[in-house]
């Protein structure tokens, strides 16, 4: 799993690769552990993107966290 840009301004895209297809949920965490969004998304492909708008975010570093039943997986994101 990537994130590209980051640092993020107004955008940033999650980019999947090698994913089981299935279903999953995207929770985003800010530096004192606070839940600014929670989004459920389905895997269909190998190779898959996620464009999330980060405009709305204060600036500083947020935890982007990716679940499903099997297990999860954490990336740091900065926002300017």
């Amino acid at each position: 799993m990537t994130l590209h840009p980051n640092p993020a301004d107004e955008f940033t895209t999650l980019t999947f690769f090698d994913f089981e297809n299935g279903k999953y949920e995207l929770a985003i965490y800010d530096v004192v552990g606070r839940e600014v969004m929670n989004m459920p998304f389905t895997v269909f492909a190998k190779s898959q993107s996620l464009e999330l708008d980060t405009g709305g975010f204060s600036k500083g570093v947020y935890f982007l966290k990716v679940s499903s039943e099997k297990g999860g997986l954490v990336k740091r994101l900065v926002v300017n």
